[in-house]
C-alpha cells in the first residue's frame, strides 16, 4: 500500500519486473481509522524508477532538514481517503465468501 503517486509507480514497476507472483499493490494510504487525510508529496515526483538510489534508503537518510527545506516550494497537498488494515482484511474475507 502506497499513497505517494511516484512511489506507487516505482512499487508497481518493481513488482512487475520482479515477476514475483501473488503480490498486489494498492494506491492508497493506511491510517488508524477510515477518514480523509491531507498527504503531502513532491509535486515533481510523478515518475520514480525502481532503480532510484533513494528507493531503498530510510526516510531519515534521504529527508534531512536541508532536503526538506529545498522541497518546501515543491510540496503538493492532496486530500486522500485513507483506510484501515483491518477494514481491508475484512473486505477481502467478505469477497472470498462470495
Amino acid at each position: 500500500m502506497e499513497a505517494d503517486r511516484g512511489n506507487y509507480n516505482a512499487l508497481s514497476q518493481f513488482v512487475w519486473f520482479s515477476r514475483v507472483e501473488h503480490i498486489e499493490t494498492y494506491h492508497f494510504g493506511l491510517w488508524s481509522r477510515k477518514e480523509k487525510k491531507t498527504f503531502y508529496t513532491n509535486s515533481t515526483n510523478e515518475i520514480i524508477h525502481f532503480g532510484s538510489p533513494n528507493l531503498f534508503q530510510s526516510v531519515d537518510v534521504v529527508a534531512d532538514n536541508q532536503s526538506l527545506e529545498q522541497m518546501k516550494d515543491k510540496l503538493e497537498g492532496n486530500i486522500l481517503d485513507v483506510k484501515t488494515l483491518d477494514g481491508i482484511k475484512k473486505r477481502r474475507a467478505d469477497d472470498n465468501k462470495s
